[in-house]
Formats: C-alpha cells, sequence, structure tokens
C-alpha cells in the first residue's frame, strides 16, 4: 500500500513539474510602435470612486 501511495504522489509531482514548465520557444519582439489606446469617459461617480481609492491608497 505504501508502494502504491509514492507511486501515486510521484506521478502527481511529475505531473505538475511538466505542467508548469516554461516555454523554451524565443519571445516575439514587441512592435515598434505602440497600440493605439481609445479614449474613455467616465462618469462623475466613478471619477469620485477612482479618487477616493487613490487618496486610500497614499
Amino acid at each position: 500500500m505504501k508502494k502504491f501511495l509514492i507511486l501515486i504522489m510521484v506521478l502527481a509531482m511529475t505531473l505538475s513539474l511538466v505542467a508548469c514548465g516554461g516555454n523554451n520557444a524565443a519571445p516575439t519582439a514587441a512592435p515598434s510602435t505602440p497600440a493605439q489606446v481609445e479614449k474613455t469617459e467616465f462618469s462623475a461617480e466613478q471619477q469620485a470612486l477612482a479618487e477616493d481609492f487613490m487618496s486610500m491608497a497614499e
């Protein structure tokens, strides 16, 4: 029974290492120009909430 549990634990650890393994491919180059950002309109309530949040973070 102990050998069976050890085998299951070893398989679980091996699978977790394989699943969390990094990608060895070279990263693609970043675009030379930044992406266009849409201008977003915020309501007065949203702006007040953002200001309140930022004041708490200080």
